[in-house]
This record gives C-alpha cells, sequence and structure tokens, in this order.
C-alpha cells in the first residue's frame, strides 16, 4: 500500500538516522552540527516527533555534546522544540531554558532565537501571556525585519496571538 515516494521517504530517514547515529557514536561533531537543523526540520515536518526527539535525546547524553557547549546548545534546542510540537510544554520549557543558558557561553545566535521561539510558544499554550510577549519581543529582537524578515514575520504573528489571547483585538490585528 506504500506509494512510490513514501517507501523513498522511508528508507531516505533511515539512512539519516543511521549517519546520525553513526556521527553521535563516533563523536562526529561537524557532521551533527551540520546536519542538526536539516535533521530537525525533517522530524518536525514529516510528523517524524518522536524519533526525532529521540534521536537529538541521545546527541545531548553523548560526551560530545558536554565538550562542546555550542553543538550542546544547539541540540538541547531542537529536542525542546520537538517536544514543544509533541504538547510536553513543561518538558520543552526547561529544555529550552538549559539551551538558552548554554547559549550564553556558545554565542549562538540561531539557537537562542529557536529557544526564544519555543519558550514564548509554551508560555502562550500554557496561559502564560506575559511572558510568552516578553519571550517573542526578545526574540524579534535579535531577528529584526530588516536584517530576518521571515523569522520578524513569525514573531509579530505570534505576538498578534498573545494579544488577541489577552483580548485585546485591537492591537492584535495592529
Amino acid at each position: 500500500p506504500y506509494r512510490r515516494g513514501k517507501k523513498r521517504s522511508i528508507a531516505e530517514f533511515e539512512n539519516c538516522r543511521i549517519a546520525w547515529r553513526w556521527a553521535v557514536a563516533h563523536e562526529a561533531t561537524d557532521a551533527l552540527a551540520m546536519s542538526a537543523l536539516t535533521m530537525l526540520h525533517f522530524c518536525d515536518h514529516r510528523d517524524r516527533l518522536e524519533e526525532g526527539l529521540s534521536l537529538f535525546r541521545d546527541a545531548v547524553a553523548s560526551r560530545l555534546s558536554q565538550a562542546d557547549p555550542k553543538l550542546g546548545a544547539l541540540l538541547l534546542g531542537a529536542a525542546g522544540h520537538l517536544e514543544y510540537r509533541l504538547d510536553r510544554y513543561v518538558d520543552a520549557e526547561a529544555t529550552a531554558r538549559r539551551a538558552l543558558a548554554a547559549t550564553r557561553y556558545a554565542r549562538d545566535h540561531g539557537t537562542k532565537l529557536q529557544c526564544l521561539k519555543v519558550l514564548g510558544g509554551c508560555c502562550l499554550r500554557l496561559g502564560r501571556h506575559g511572558e510568552a510577549k516578553r519571550f517573542f519581543k526578545q526574540a524579534l529582537q535579535l531577528a529584526p525585519e530588516n536584517i530576518d524578515p521571515h523569522n520578524a514575520a513569525a514573531m509579530l504573528d505570534n505576538l498578534a496571538l498573545v494579544e488577541k489571547a489577552m483580548g485585546r483585538y485591537g492591537e492584535a490585528l495592529r
């Protein structure tokens, strides 16, 4: 019953999973760093959230994640995103906070932005609107319109959702 494209997608993911596990086992830091966002986006868009979270958690638990703060923050940030997508908001918030703390030493702009988005999303889902607004505003400052229009638009949209949740419809439209 699988269509040809679905079989290929499953085989491709299996190849990626094997390569990822090999990179973790052989402490191939560069390979993990270069493929982390691709793996995250694939798992996110193909609804392989549990599998992706397992792969990222294994990498976070590895020695190389501990030895390289920038990689550790990146992997934690990705794990937090997948926890958020699985509606595990308390876990996602804790993971994103750990990753955000690690970015202070690693100075990783992209991971910091990812963490702020996850934290804002968790707070919004948990009804903590003031905190959500603060995190989304911080993310918007990291990704201003003239530098990162895609993320800026997403953060403005998130801020509108916060305002709407607070009953401020005029501000949400603005």
